[in-house]
Parts: C-alpha cells; structure tokens; sequence
C-alpha cells in the first residue's frame, strides 16, 4: 500500500492489518517530496512496484528483504522547479516482463522493459489539447490479423 503522504509504502497482512514490511521511499531531505500513488505486484508475490508521483519514477520493491531493489526514473524534467510527468496508474504486462506506467502530466505511458529497467514512452494519448490526465489502463489479448500473433492492446481511461 502506498502511503501517498509519508513518502512509504508497506506490506500489509490482509487477515490481521499488521505491518509487514515498510519501505522508505523518501530521496528527499523534505517528506513528502515522493508522493507515492500506486503499487502493483508480481503473481509470485516477490516483488511490487511504485509509482512516485512527485519524483517522476517508479520504486521497486523486493516484498522478501523489504528493501528498494532498483529505481526507476521516467521522463524527469530538466529544468529542477518544472513540473515532472506524475506517474499514477500502472499495469503489469501478462509476462510480466512490461510495467506501463501512465504518466498523467505527460499524456503518455511509459513502458519499463523490467529486465534491464530502462523506460520508453511508446504510448500517446493524441488528444488534440494537453491534460488528458491517465486515471487507469487495461490490455486486451488480440490476434494481429497478418501475423496471427497475439498481441496486446491497451485501452485508457482519462479524465479532462
């Protein structure tokens, strides 16, 4: 669960409410400075990650060692008092080889190749105006016509 106000995020027992694992999400001499906003998990339960809001990047979590494994940064803004891209939502790829990562100030998604943990922005909303703000996504299996290959499309949901 990410804990948007207190630069953290923790593992929750979903039976008792304990604290399992908490995880510091702070790069900042000032809190809250990270704004987490999402966590997803792998299926194995091993890993999780997070999207910080604020610091334009996203947090991999080892839920085994409760420790940051890798951090990942998305699209950040050279200039340091330009607003950052705001990374929100997220979706797991069925390999889970892909994390998308909907960046809300940016009208795009990220996509982190998790093997080497490099982003690149494959996706664009192409509204005609800016501020299209990416509230979720989804991926939907279908076949590409010419290949006969399954692919995956996905479909978001924005707010104006």
């Amino acid at each position: 669960m990410a804990n948007n106000l207190s630069d953290n995020a923790v593992l929750l027992d979903v039976n008792s409410g304990e604290i399992l694992k908490s995880f510091d999400l702070s790069r900042d001499r000032y809190v809250p400075a990270a704004y987490p906003y999402t966590v997803v998990a792998n299926k194995a339960g091993t890993k999780a990650w997070c999207s910080l809001w604020n610091s334009s990047g996203v947090a991999e979590l080892n839920l085994e060692t409760g420790k940051v494994a890798h951090w990942i940064d998305l699209k950040r803004a050279t200039d340091s008092i330009a607003p950052g891209p705001h990374p929100t939502a997220m979706l797991l790829s069925p390999d889970e080889a892909t994390l998308y990562v909907a960046l809300a100030n940016a009208d795009m998604v990220a996509a982190v190749d998790l093997k080497s943990g490099r982003a690149f922005v494959p996706y664009r909303t192409n509204f005609k105006n800016p501020g299209s703000v990416l509230q979720s996504m989804a991926l939907s299996p279908t076949v590409d016509i010419y290949s006969r290959r399954r692919v995956h499309s996905m479909r978001l949901q924005c707010s104006r």
